[in-house]
């Protein structure tokens, strides 16, 4: 990273403006993460940015916020397309969803932690939601499980699921072992 109030020059002015907005969601997501109450002043100390660029990229704190968010979701719904289409059958399809967080969480743990965070957990739990019910309905109807996909369980699996990317997050076990946890509760959950 340059000094403060130097760039790069080698850099076009669309790419410096991409690495600082980046810079800048990177420093939010690590505050987030540090459960600390983010503000304008602990962003661009931790990112090395002034406030001027932070307000040239967002509105308010809350903007940068969300722009956390959805760096997080572009990331493992990115993750998910890939590997949905290099599945073939349902239990690829459930181990897919399954690992493209997990590979998520090791790639970014910055950016899923912040989104695994209490203030965006209702659109992580959502996506996680999305993502889990339609690897699950496939598997139902291939006949891999044959529990109904109602509510509760759903809710239950959602919830195990997340807490396992959080250990995935927070480096506490290997994405390998997480991802075979992983199924192997959605399968004895909804057999």
């Amino acid at each position: 990273m340059a000094p403060r109030g130097l760039y790069q020059r080698g850099l076009s002015q669309a790419e410096r403006w991409a690495l600082h907005r980046s810079q800048l969601i990177r420093a939010t997501a690590e505050i987030i993460n540090q459960r600390q109450s983010p503000s304008v002043q602990s962003v661009v100390q931790l990112a090395g940015k002034g406030r001027n660029t932070f307000y040239a990229h967002f509105a308010n704190l809350e903007q940068a916020t969300r722009a956390v968010e959805s760096s997080a979701a572009t990331l493992v719904a990115g993750r998910v397309e890939a590997g949905l289409r290099a599945s073939v059958g349902p239990r690829e399809l459930l181990s897919s969803v399954i690992s493209a967080w997990l590979s998520a969480a090791t790639h970014a743990p910055d950016l899923v932690g912040a989104f695994l965070s209490s203030a965006s957990s209702s659109r992580c739990a959502l996506l996680a939601r999305q993502h889990l019910r339609g690897a699950l309905e496939e598997a139902r109807s291939s006949g891999l499980i044959s529990g109904n996909i109602d509510e509760a369980r759903l809710l239950a699996a959602v919830g195990c699921f997340l807490a396992l990317i959080r250990i995935r997050v927070e480096g506490r076990a290997a994405a390998e072992a997480l991802e075979r946890v992983a199924v192997e509760v959605l399968l004895r959950l909804f057999r």
